[in-house]
């Protein structure tokens, strides 16, 4: 891992010659005037960090014990403090529109539509079509954003560090296309080849506008609404906390569905748990707030079930 980071692993196909110099230390920055891109002794603090968190490995397995294993730290993704380290408005604005932005991406992809993350990019812009924030925050927010795309990616494809390792085998596009894939321990990232594509596609909607700093892309898009008509049923209103509540009730009767033909309860189980961490705790964005509306819609839609099993639906 250190030749990686410095450049010298042996053999032309695993450096990068483009690499131009750079300070000896990746943080703070300038310390000691600029070093070769090949230099073994190039970013000496993450080469520290490296051997601190292997160091932590290795001890711990030597001793065959965990008594060595410091405090946990979660880093750049602690929850206590919002995305980022600090608890600085910044960090937690950051977090904040973050999240706006998978609920926006992941609502898109459920309705097969492109209108919320048409309608988030246009949170970053007045009506005259200027760009709210400031400039030097423009590329950090767009990093930030394709970061959270791979990351949405990963979760599709079963890639993250939490995976259900339940999952079957399937074609390698979520619409039945394509030769079976197996589902590896540790994910496939061949597997719904077409739903990472279209999160990518709405990804770029919104980065690509704020790369550019206006919406003249937008001119070559059609505002589309997905599956829903927004002049009836489920999920009319304006927000993707609309959609969002209709994905969530079809999730549930899914489950519950399931279990009913199945004779378990796995599912309804399995559903419970996505709102919360691992710890137990609520997860960022789920019902929290949310609490007692949820529950009357869950509530309603068990009537609905009974309901359609005794053919009493109106429909």
């Amino acid at each position: 891992m250190k030749d990686a980071i410095t450049n010298t692993l042996l053999g032309a196909t695993y450096t990068d010659g483009t690499i131009s110099e750079g300070n000896p230390i990746y943080n703070p920055g300038n310390v000691g005037g600029d070093v070769p891109s090949n230099d073994s002794s190039a970013c000496s603090d993450v080469q520290s960090n490296i051997d601190n968190l292997v160091g932590i490995v290795t001890v711990s397995l030597g001793a065959g014990n965990t008594s060595s294993l410091p405090s946990l730290t979660e880093g750049y993704f602690a929850q206590s403090v919002g995305l980022g380290t600090t608890n600085t408005p910044g960090g937690y604005k950051c977090a904040r529109d973050v999240g706006f932005f998978i609920d926006a991406v992941s609502t898109d992809v459920f309705i097969a539509g492109n209108k919320y993350s048409q309608e988030y990019t246009l949170q970053y812009f007045d009506n005259g079509g200027a760009i709210y924030i400031d400039g030097n925050e423009v590329q950090p927010t767009v990093v930030g954003l394709i970061g959270a795309g791979e990351f949405m990616k990963d979760a599709l494809t079963n890639q993250l560090y939490r995976k259900d390792v339940g999952i079957s085998s399937g074609p390698a596009y979520y619409g039945g296309v394509g030769a079976g894939l197996t589902v590896f321990i540790s994910g496939n990232p061949d597997a719904c080849m077409d739903v990472q594509d279209e999160v990518d596609s709405l990804v770029g909607i919104v980065t690509v506008a704020l790369g550019a700093g206006s919406t003249a892309s937008f001119s070559g898009l059609t505002y589309n609404t997905g599956i829903f008509d927004r002049t009836s049923g489920i999920g009319t209103t304006e927000n993707p906390g609309g959609y969002k509540c209709a994905r969530d009730l079809g999730f549930l009767v899914d489950a519950v569905s399931t279990d009913v033909f199945t004779g378990g309860n796995i599912y309804a189980r399995g559903f419970s748990e996505q709102y919360y961490n691992a710890d137990g705790t609520p997860i960022r964005g789920g019902l929290t707030g949310e609490e007692l509306p949820s529950l009357t819609a869950f509530d309603f839609s068990s009537d609905m079930m009974k309901k359609a099993i005794t053919n009493q639906l109106k429909l």
